[in-house]
């Protein structure tokens, strides 16, 4: 019965509100204002006096707010009621402080978190780009050395007048022998030295270089007359003047020899050699790529032996 009645208490006192408030007093206040303060609303807000729609209610209101606040028990039931729900209040603004806290921890440490995440990334894009930066002055520095030596091959081959004379011009079938530097080498190496093999690019075509005029001449004389004994469906011409091989350099590309070194310097032979450089073992290297390679691992073979002996 006492917790139906408490139930009803609480309920009637929620509808009602803070009666103190209705009356527009604070906790404290006495007997004699409460008493002052009722007849001055009462007055204002009593139905006969005020034509308000809500007079009414308000009027009700005051009026059980008074007798529940002059009553010593049941204003000791409010007080206890009143002073349950500060109570009250207070835990739930100090669960809500603790909550808001812990809130607040979480996003700084996410938000830590978050910014040493971004700076590591940012590092890391930093590094990366630093990289690719280094590889592609590298690269850069590779292409400026093969660039620089075949200048310097051009200049020397411009200082060689009639170095074309002593050279023959070679094709065969694209569909017949497929023919490498070395094979050339050593079929027309039996008409005297061959200082140099240029091949012009996506072309089945290229010249062979002689030291001497005489020799290629009589290269030429052979395969054109059958003395030679080599038939694969590989033709040979004599070069008769100058314009003849600067005529193809500039429509293939070829390069003007020298001592037996090409360089050609194009977008293939830079792949090649970059990917020589970035230490595939796959890719396919030059001769002078090659010999560097060779003279580096003598260099490495040599190292070792002194150390050993040390």
């Amino acid at each position: 019965m006492g917790n139906s009645m408490n139930d009803k208490l609480v309920k009637e006192f929620k509808e009602l509100g803070n009666l103190y408030e209705n009356l527009g007093l604070n906790q404290h206040a006495s007997d004699k204002h409460i008493k002052k303060a009722f007849q001055k609303l009462a007055i204002r807000y009593h139905p006969d006096k005020n034509k308000a729609p809500n007079a009414a209610e308000i009027f009700h209101r005051l009026r059980v707010s008074y007798e529940i606040l002059t009553d010593p028990e049941r204003k000791k039931q409010f007080d206890s009621y009143l002073a349950t729900q500060k109570e009250h209040q207070t835990r739930v603004l100090e669960a809500n402080t603790q909550r808001s806290t812990f809130a607040k921890d979480l996003l700084s440490r996410e938000q830590d978190h978050m910014k040493r995440k971004e700076q590591t990334d940012r590092d890391t894009l930093f590094q990366d780009i630093k990289r690719k930066e280094e590889r592609a002055k590298e690269r850069k520095n590779l292409e400026e050395e093969l660039k620089r030596r075949e200048e310097e091959e051009q200049r020397k081959f411009a200082k060689a007048k009639d170095w074309e004379l002593n050279s023959v011009k070679i094709k065969w079938k694209k569909t017949g022998a497929a023919y490498s530097k070395d094979m050339l080498r050593s079929i027309f190496g039996v008409y005297g030295m061959v200082t140099n093999v240029v091949f012009i690019e996506g072309k089945s075509k290229g010249f062979v270089q002689f030291e001497k005029r005489e020799q290629a001449i009589k290269a030429y004389e052979d395969f054109n007359s059958g003395e030679a004994g080599f038939d694969d469906g590989l033709k040979v011409k004599l070069v008769k003047k100058v314009s003849d091989f600067e005529k193809k350099s500039k429509v293939y590309g070829a390069t003007a020899p020298s001592g037996g070194l090409d360089l050609t310097v194009n977008k293939s032979t830079i792949e090649r050699i970059s990917s020589f450089y970035n230490y595939d073992s796959n890719a396919y290297v030059d001769d002078y790529s090659r010999e560097l390679k060779r003279q580096a691992e003598r260099d490495r073979l040599i190292a070792e032996a002194l150390k050993q002996h040390q």
